[in-house]
């Protein structure tokens, strides 16, 4: 039984997450745009500490994309 809650936690948190704001959904998605285009310009220009640039917006840019993608949308009525 311990070992059963160590390999599948909980999953209340997940089941009661949701956007339920449009501008909310709307700020995530003009976000995961601008870090993606940083993030490619960051790679093609290769200034100054462009690697760490990359990493940063690249990181920016994966949590937005993984919000949208798995978080539900419910807006309220």
């Amino acid at each position: 039984m311990l070992v059963q809650k160590i390999l599948l936690p909980d999953l209340d948190l997940m089941e009661n997450m949701s956007i339920t704001s449009p501008l909310a959904g709307i700020a995530l998605l003009v976000l995961f745009v601008v870090s993606g285009k940083v993030f490619r310009d960051n790679w093609k220009q290769q200034g100054p500490n462009w690697k760490r640039n990359c990493w940063v917006s690249g990181l920016l840019a994966l949590g937005c994309f993984s919000i949208l993608a798995f978080v539900p949308f419910a807006p309220s009525a």
